[in-house]
């Protein structure tokens, strides 16, 4: 439960409170697949619940109708898996301005068990792939079910992992200072949660402070062989700093990872290994890899 603690321990509700003063991250100018590239411009951003899946809000174009290409979704599970993910909104917006739609599980007061959990999660998923052949729906034929992302941060990291070792419908995951199980897990059940994993995987991480450091490193020793697996490590941060106050870069980073993992593009492959973060001094972030050239379109 130390996982949990160290998102919700005293002064996290601070930080969630001053949410809105976090800046709205950038898009990266380098994405294969963005908005802007495909239409020549950046799409107006709409959010709010979800009128047929009660409990989860949706981060989109304002108009579906001008994005002309079947766009890819982010099922996000939120740090601590709470029902709460105003916090991450930076995170979102710049995913939705390079191509994604994002679900993210939000207020649910029905709740029983307190936290979110991979069922909740996986409902996102369910829920795409229903309105997409929904006749009548905004999403109707608009999804790319090949480019479902499971992500998450922190608690919602491990239920993002956990939910693309079990359904084979998510084709790539980002973590944001988490990890595949919590800390204290044995060794053996990482190993066997790990051992399913199938589709690219990317971490955004702090310094050897972040309590999820270890448990992330141990996923990177345990991915199946041939997966592509992605690590960017801030030179200084914690847990709290990466999953709260390094948002704008957390995003200028993921968003690179989320089109590369699907669309893959040998830019975006450099970019991610040589300065993940071009807005940042340089060695504000270190990064290590396996198998991304397998996911370079030729």
């Amino acid at each position: 439960m130390e996982y949990f603690r160290a998102v919700l321990r005293p002064g996290f509700a601070a930080v969630v409170i001053s949410a809105a003063l976090i800046a709205t991250a950038p898009g990266s100018p380098a994405q294969a697949a963005s908005v802007s590239m495909r239409t020549g411009e950046a799409p107006a951003i709409t959010t709010g619940p979800i009128a047929n899946l009660p409990g989860y809000d949706v981060f989109r174009p304002a108009n579906l109708k001008a994005i002309h290409h079947k766009s890819p979704l982010v099922a996000w599970a939120n740090g601590g898996c709470v029902f709460f993910n105003a916090l991450w909104k930076p995170l979102f917006d710049a995913w939705v301005r390079a191509g994604f739609i994002v679900v993210a599980i939000g207020p649910n007061p029905s709740s029983k068990s307190g936290i979110s959990t991979v069922a909740d999660q996986e409902k996102i998923v369910d829920w795409a792939f229903s309105e997409n052949a929904r006749k009548g729906s905004p999403y109707h034929n608009r999804l790319d079910l090949k480019g479902i992302v499971a992500a998450g941060n922190s608690c919602g990291g491990v239920t993002a992992v956990q939910l693309a070792a079990q359904d084979r419908r998510v084709r790539a995951v980002f973590v944001l200072s988490g990890s595949s199980t919590l800390p204290g897990t044995p060794a053996s059940t990482t190993a066997m949660i790990m051992s399913r994993i199938h589709v690219p995987i990317g971490y955004v991480e702090g310094d050897s402070t972040d309590i999820s450091r270890s448990q992330s490193d141990l996923d990177y020793s345990l991915v199946p062989k041939g997966v592509p697996i992605y690590q960017a490590h801030r030179a200084r941060g914690d847990h709290l700093e990466i999953s709260t106050r390094t948002l704008p870069e957390d995003a200028e980073i993921s968003t690179k990872w989320l089109t590369f993992s699907i669309y893959g593009g040998r830019t975006l492959e450099k970019q991610l290994l040589l300065e993940p973060c071009q807005t940042c001094s340089r060695g504000t972030w270190i990064v290590r890899s396996k198998n991304l050239t397998s996911l370079v379109s030729s």
